[in-house]
């Protein structure tokens, strides 16, 4: 039975408001098979763009070929960044050109506490944009879709409580609010849309100021993620946390339109150890499929180093159904990719395909 959300307009809204690993989802798969050039995954197109040791890398998806994009030795950097930082790496949607790393505490070789470098690169590797902020950022930086504005959670190093702050490229604020955000995005009207708990807020332009909400409706309960907005802004897919442990969590894929309406999950898993987990949806380039992670969990130690789990594409289209997510060919609904990619990261890789998620969540580009 398709729900029906409740699309609450307000004019004023007062707001309290992510390694590589073994495969998950029920048993590891890896193949031995000798693609021929190009067709490994012969029906779909595009790249897949992610972090890999501190570095950005280019996957074809139709090859499997990946290659480092120059100058993304981010660590090595002088002058930018640090010896020591852990990276946060982004590119928004309709964005397929720059993307945002951004960077903690040792930025810009001062050794600064409580300082965040923000830095643009496109994908040809050249730097256009640098500056630094000051707070304890909770995410990462991103782009607005005409590229003009970034947006990020920070903490405040004084209040320590939590902002979401808007910045033009040359760093200077124009907006920023307390928040409770479990995650935002971009809207293609430099609008912001957020998660809090189990609504969506969208902003006024330009501005963090709340326009209207979305809330989840009645009966549906769990707190939301993951959001990822079409390239035509008018869906949003979103992952919905229904519980957790350290080890496990148990989270469903989701799609609405932008109004509210349609609302649907998009996915389930035969896997039940763990407790079925299928989040970070991710959408294709003409906004036709979306790719999903499935299976992956935590680990606490050594013995029990977690899992990245599989890498599944669904259609986005709405086809009467909720599709079936599995390792077993036979049990996997037929609409849905088990995407495959080269084990070892490498130019010009050949060897072990397999079927495991990134480590970080990519985005795809044309």
């Amino acid at each position: 039975m398709k729900v029906k959300w409740i699309f609450l307009l307000v004019a004023t809204l007062t707001v309290l408001f992510f390694t590589w690993g073994c495969g998950g989802g029920g048993g590891d798969t890896t193949s031995s098979i000798n693609y021929p050039a190009g067709t490994l995954n012969q029906d779909l197109s595009g790249k897949l763009i992610f972090e890999y040791h501190n570095s950005a890398w280019l996957m074809d998806v139709s090859s499997g070929e990946y290659s480092k994009i120059p100058n993304t030795d981010w660590e090595n950097h002088d002058g930018y960044y640090g010896t020591t930082n852990d990276f946060w790496f982004d590119m928004g949607p309709n964005n397929n050109n720059e993307f945002t790393v951004s960077t903690q505490d040792d930025c810009d070789i001062e050794n600064t506490t409580y300082a965040t470098c923000i830095t643009i690169q496109d994908v040809s590797g050249n730097y256009l944009v640098h500056f630094r902020i000051l707070g304890n950022t909770r995410s990462p930086a991103k782009l607005s879709v005409d590229n003009q504005y970034i947006a990020i959670v920070n903490e405040d190093i004084f209040s320590h409580e939590e902002e979401l702050q808007i910045y033009d490229r040359s760093g200077q604020l124009l907006s920023n609010r307390i928040v409770t955000a479990n995650d935002f995005e971009w809207l293609d009207n430099n609008r912001i849309i957020y998660a809090e708990d189990s609504k969506f807020v969208i902003t006024h332009e330009r501005s963090t100021d709340p326009d209207h909400q979305l809330s989840l409706p009645s009966g549906l309960d769990g707190i939301i993620s993951s959001i990822e907005v079409n390239p035509s802004s008018d869906k949003f897919a979103f992952t919905l946390t229904t519980s957790g442990t350290l080890v496990s969590t148990h989270a469903t894929p989701w799609i609405v339109n932008a109004d509210g309406t349609g609302l649907r999950q998009l996915a389930v898993s035969t896997s039940d150890t763990p407790p079925p987990s299928i989040t970070s949806p991710i959408w294709s380039p003409d906004g036709e499929r979306i790719l999903l992670k499935e299976g992956a969990f935590t680990g606490n130690s050594n013995l029990n180093p977690g899992s990245n789990g599989y890498a599944y594409i669904v259609p986005s289209q709405d086809m009467g159904k909720t599709f079936i997510l599995s390792i077993n060919e036979a049990e996997r609904s037929p609409e849905v990719f088990f995407l495959n990619r080269y084990e070892t990261i490498k130019s010009n890789p050949s060897g072990t395909v397999v079927n495991k998620h990134f480590g970080d969540i990519p985005s795809w580009i044309p």
